[in-house]
């Protein structure tokens, strides 16, 4: 009597014993039982084995295996090629626009990629994911350009439409080669959108971009999009920004982009940024916990150029062979307005220059360890400098010294505030339209307003006992307010003067000669005290 045994309990090998049973027996062999000790197969549990497919090389395999699967996308496992090398030179393409794909690699693989047809070597379609599994070998990176490649991107998430991209990368590493061209990034994010990720990827010896999150959807946003636990590396070579955000169209705006942990390194010398946020539709991008390490003296941690909504939180700033950076956090505005940038926690551990640099308000900090830094919305007086810049120029710079004016202040009218013991406070009074200043906590006073006018030449008296009269236009002078009058030349032997605000606008200067006097003419220097 057959007894069934559920499929579940069968391993492959005593599935292989069965058979092999059952065909002897068929044949009339008695009951022997043979091992078989590998089975290979393309698919399995509806799996496509990439390395079971014909093809020119690894790539065009899997290529294969992906067009094996049903219409709605699955599967393809390519981790058979195991720890080999493999030369391609074919473009892989994961999944299509309505054929989701899960691709598994064996992170031991080695893909050497030999492409030269500019295009991008792999093509991480929306809705597919990439999945790196069990790399033990750090010094070897699973997708590497030979010298020969050429290139758009090693890896690029697609459609390169308008139409947003989900994406879902994990566990891969890419080398750069200098003899390569790669003519975007080695990997770029292209319009990513919906909870798109990247994963414990690493990114090294490249000479342009590592990583680019780019859009040029010109409406709509990006994110949240996850960047967790990267080690990008520039290694200091020519060229190389380890990280860019880039908003590259018109209207609308990429945000809930997340940075969470990692290491992004090396920069190239002539003061590249580790981490690069470009544009005014860059609004939402947060930094958590995150390490950045100079290989130049003049190497930026994040350049902030235009960009708005920026939270850096616990970013730790280190050097490498005594080459400390020039600036941790750096704001610049090329067009458009940087605003709503959030620093805090920062430490500056191998002495950067600076931990901030804020040229759009012309503020620097050198501490090494900085609680918080705020400048934007958030902060009036920081956003009112911003527009006012933008606008105008230049008003101030904050110096060791203090804060230096180089546009007029204007006081908005009120009530008084309250004195306080060793401040020196002011205020436009709205009762008296005057300006009072408190000194260490004394009462208001108001502070003294002058007029200056000067008088034309006009001829003195020479005749003892007479009097010449001259009338200037003052602007602001009013009967009854104080004046000052001091000619500009010898008025002579006994001559006395006197002035006096003789209607609206108008100051009288009066001299007379005391004793007789050669004359000759003088002009008047006239102050009007309100």
């Amino acid at each position: 009597m057959m007894r069934s045994i559920p499929v579940s309990l069968l391993s492959l090998r005593s599935l292989g014993r069965i058979m092999m049973v059952l065909a002897l027996s068929a044949l009339g062999f008695a009951q022997t039982a043979q091992t078989f000790e590998r089975l290979n197969f393309r698919t399995q549990n509806a799996i496509e084995f990439a390395d079971q497919y014909p093809g020119r090389d690894a790539f065009a395999k899997i290529n294969a295996a992906i067009a094996a699967l049903p219409a709605g996308g699955g599967t393809v496992d390519a981790r058979g090629f195991g720890a080999t090398s493999q030369a391609v030179t074919t473009p892989l393409i994961i999944g299509s626009a309505t054929k989701p794909v899960t691709l598994l690699i064996d992170g031991n693989t080695r893909f050497e990629i030999a492409i030269t047809s500019g295009a991008d070597a792999i093509q991480l379609w929306s809705k597919s994911s990439l999945i790196c599994l069990n790399q033990t070998n750090a010094t070897s990176a699973t997708f590497a350009l030979a010298a020969t490649a050429r290139v758009n991107t090693a890896l690029s998430s697609y459609p390169r439409s308008p139409a947003g991209n989900l994406t879902y990368q994990q566990g891969c590493s890419f080398e750069g080669n200098s003899g390569a061209h790669v003519s975007s990034a080695m990997v770029e994010l292209y319009n990513p959108t919906d909870i798109s990720a990247v994963r414990n990827e690493l990114i090294w010896n490249f000479f342009g971009v590592g990583l680019k999150v780019s859009s040029n959807q010109g409406s709509g946003g990006a994110g949240p999009v996850n960047l967790e636990n990267l080690s990008i590396n520039g290694r200091g070579n020519p060229g190389a920004i380890p990280v860019q955000v880039l908003w590259s169209k018109g209207a609308g705006a990429m945000g809930d982009i997340n940075f969470l942990g990692g290491s992004f390194t090396h920069p190239g010398p002539g003061g590249l940024p580790i981490i690069d946020l470009e544009g005014s539709g860059v609004e939402g991008v947060n930094l958590y916990g995150t390490q950045f390490e100079s290989a130049n003296r003049d190497d930026i941690g994040v350049l902030i150029n235009n960009a708005r909504g920026v939270l850096i939180s616990g970013p730790l700033f280190t050097a490498s062979a005594s080459q400390p950076g020039a600036d941790c956090v750096k704001i610049t505005q090329s067009s458009g307005i940087a605003l709503d940038v959030i620093v805090n926690n920062l430490i500056n551990l191998n002495a950067w220059a600076h931990s901030i640099n804020d040229t759009v308000n012309h503020i620097t900090d050198t501490r090494s360890r900085l609680v918080g830094y705020t400048m934007g919305s958030n902060d009036p007086v920081v956003e009112s400098w911003v527009g006012a810049y933008k606008n105008a120029g230049k008003i101030a710079d904050m110096t060791t010294d203090g804060l230096v004016l180089s546009k007029p202040e204007s006081f908005v009218e009120g009530g008084a505030p309250v004195p306080q013991i060793s401040q020196d406070v002011c205020y436009g009074d709205a009762a008296s339209h005057t300006l009072r200043c408190s000194y260490n906590g004394g009462a208001f006073l108001p502070m003294a307003q002058v007029i200056a006018a000067k008088s034309a030449a006009f001829s003195l008296a020479t005749a003892a006992g007479s009097c010449v009269q001259n009338t200037t236009a003052v602007s602001g002078a009013m009967p009854g307010m104080a004046v000052a009058a001091s000619p500009m030349a010898s008025p002579g032997t006994g001559a006395v003067w006197s002035g006096y605000v003789s209607a609206p606008g108008k100051v009288t200067i009066q001299e007379c000669a005391g004793a007789a006097s050669a004359g000759g003419s003088a002009a008047f220097s006239i102050r009007v005290f309100p």
